[in-house]
């Protein structure tokens, strides 16, 4: 039996035990049905969750369009607006980065359910280009918890990651941390062998 066929075969059998009538099983079998938007997605979302090794998947979150540049020395500035500490890789890094303007975007926001370097948490991502996120977007989150609210940043003592290119085009691992006085930005290479601990956030694109 083919796949699609099993999969099939394995939603009628279960909206069967569920009840449901024989009409309304064969209009799951109809994308184009009006009633079925986002039905599918909503499906393979389930699935990715089950078959996951590292990630578990929490929620998206939406980050509203940027109309102007981000100039990282002028909108993270430490001391101001929640910003505490940049980390000697992020100042290298991340310093000089001008990012332009940035449509609006949605993230999804994983937990890691254990022990991992970057690469295995990339590859479950689906690659590099769906991991990748920006400064944009990590700005407009501290924004909106600069004295350590609670909100999607966590602020536990735990990090939040995010995949980010640097100066020189190179995806680094941006690690955000609330330290008590304000939001810590931290860069690690993706070969850092310390890797993270379970319980960490990592952001991507939706």
């Amino acid at each position: 039996m083919g796949v699609a066929v099993a999969i099939v075969d394995g939603l009628m059998k279960a909206a069967k035990r569920a009840g449901l009538l024989d009409e309304a099983i064969h209009n799951l079998a109809r994308p184009e049905n009006p009633e079925n938007e986002g039905l599918f997605d909503k499906f393979v979302e389930l699935l990715a969750q089950k078959v996951s090794n590292l990630l578990e998947f929490l929620n998206t979150v939406t980050i509203p369009a940027a109309t102007d540049q981000l100039v990282a020395k002028e909108k993270l500035v430490i001391g101001q607006n929640g910003i505490g500490y940049w980390g000697d890789n992020f100042k290298k890094w991340f310093g000089g980065k001008v990012e332009e303007s940035q449509a609006e975007v949605t993230l999804r926001r994983y937990q890691l359910k254990k022990w991992s370097r970057d690469l295995p948490i990339i590859n479950e991502l689906g690659g590099e280009e769906e991991a990748e996120t920006t400064l944009s977007a990590i700005h407009s989150l501290i924004s909106r918890q600069t004295k350590g609210e609670a909100g999607t940043l966590l602020t536990n003592g735990y990090a939040s990651i995010f995949y980010v290119r640097d100066i020189d085009g190179v995806l680094r691992a941006v690690s955000v941390y609330w330290c008590g006085g304000g939001w810590d930005l931290n860069a690690d290479a993706l070969g850092n062998p310390s890797g993270w601990r379970g319980g960490i956030q990592v952001f991507s694109r939706n």
